[in-house]
């Protein structure tokens, strides 16, 4: 159960949801990943935003939260300022971590074929194939779904009325400005999912 003011649906309860049914098919969404195992969460720091950067952190959890990968990863490019002030990292600090081309097989052997489940997911899974590219490595096949649009249709907010659904930051608890890690990324990826999946109860 999160903290009081730790979720931004409870700004908007289920009977003054623009459109409870979202909310109904976004719980669906989460209790059905819930009750399988073919899926995996995952998170990437990384260098910058851009179609140049790459990954300089990757983590990968099961369903049940079990770390499968759980790693720094050395680039070959610059890390933005400003990326380095949200994780902490910096060239000097990935001095002994592995390449890219060094931990590619294991992330590959937990995610392909697999549902790749990620908060703002068209971000990791471009980040992880522009460092796959810059080695001369395929980029991962996978079914890639992102938990910030699910939980964006779980809230319903939106700036003006018939716009699409409000995206928001991974809800992160008493701790909002806390450095970024993939580790703890994934893992309040996995309790944001279980929040999803509780029983919708109306406020009245």
């Amino acid at each position: 159960m999160g903290q009081v003011g730790e979720w931004p649906d409870e700004l908007i309860p289920l009977d003054a949801h623009p459109n409870p049914s979202d909310r109904y098919a976004a719980a669906s969404w989460a209790r059905q990943l819930l009750i399988r195992r073919d899926w995996v969460v995952v998170d990437t720091e990384t260098t910058g935003l851009t179609n140049t950067d790459q990954v300089l952190q990757v983590a990968v959890l099961d369903p049940s939260g079990r770390i499968l990968v759980d790693t720094t990863v050395r680039p070959t490019c610059e890390i933005h300022p400003r990326a380095s002030e949200v994780h902490g990292f910096t060239i000097e600090s990935l001095g002994s971590a592995p390449t890219y081309d060094q931990v590619h097989d294991a992330i590959v052997s937990h995610l392909a074929g697999r549902r790749v489940i990620a908060y703002n997911s068209p971000f990791d899974q471009r980040l992880l194939a522009q460092s796959a590219v810059a080695w001369g490595l395929p980029p991962v096949e996978s079914l890639w779904e992102c938990a910030m649009r699910r939980y964006a249709q779980y809230v319903g907010s939106r700036r003006r009325p018939g716009s699409e659904y409000t995206w928001h930051k991974l809800p992160r608890g008493a701790e909002p400005e806390a450095i970024h890690g993939a580790r703890d990324d994934c893992l309040l990826t996995l309790k944001l999912i279980r929040h999803m999946a509780r029983p919708l109860v109306s406020s009245s």
